[in-house]
């Protein structure tokens, strides 16, 4: 307990903490692409008591370490296009639950199973956030890349989770991002006021078309 965040130490005593609540928000997904807590509960190690989750063990870990493994920056629509689809349709899941993820970035991606080539992964969609009210907000630098515009002014949407997507297909594709920024501040401004410049800018050799469909 002493290592945790202080407001799981703060809910630790109260009839449900923050993994019961996880659980509870996320028990009804029933998706291939969804990873739920298989448990959760509360316990005592000499007289101290702890809360806890347990999961699923993922040995090839996330999309980020893959794709750090791999040393490949930039791919064909043809190939990115099966886990998008994948992802599309977990957000489809969630979303006809009333629950928004929120939370994009690669290494909350986790790989089933273990493969070369993209196209084979089996990626889920991993650590939820409990709040619904668009109060919860990821700092993360790893996160900021692909935050909707309104989810800096406290909502979140669907539509979020489809810039989020977006962002993350649009980075596989021209190997960077669509916004880059050196603060929290910086990418803030890029999110809420810039057009992120086509694709093809990067990539000349992809179809148009993919202009329309991302941006």
């Amino acid at each position: 307990v002493s290592i945790m965040p202080y407001f799981v130490i703060r809910v630790s005593a109260e009839d449900t903490n923050l993994f019961e609540q996880e659980y509870e928000l996320l028990a009804k997904l029933k998706h291939e692409h969804i990873l739920v807590p298989l448990n959760t509960g509360r316990s005592y190690i000499s007289g101290s008591s702890f809360v806890f989750k347990t999961m699923p063990y993922f040995p090839e870990r996330s999309l980020a370490l893959w794709l750090s493994r791999h040393g490949q920056k930039e791919f064909t629509p043809l190939e990115i296009g099966p886990i998008i689809l994948q992802l599309a349709d977990a957000l489809q899941c969630a979303h006809d639950h009333q629950i928004v993820y929120q939370n994009f970035k690669l290494s909350n991606l986790l790989i089933r199973n273990q493969s070369n080539d993209i196209r084979k992964l089996h990626l889920l969609l991993s650590d939820f956030p409990i709040t619904q009210d668009g109060s919860f907000f990821s700092n993360a630098s790893d996160a900021l890349p692909y935050v909707a515009p309104e989810r800096w002014n406290g909502q979140a949407l669907p539509a979020s989770d489809q810039y989020g997507l977006a962002a993350m297909a649009y980075e596989l594709l021209a190997g960077r991002p669509p916004f880059q920024g050196g603060s929290e501040y910086a990418m803030r401004f890029l999110h809420m006021n810039m057009q992120p410049q086509l694709l093809t800018t990067f990539r000349p050799n992809l179809p148009p078309t993919i202009n329309n469909v991302l941006l």
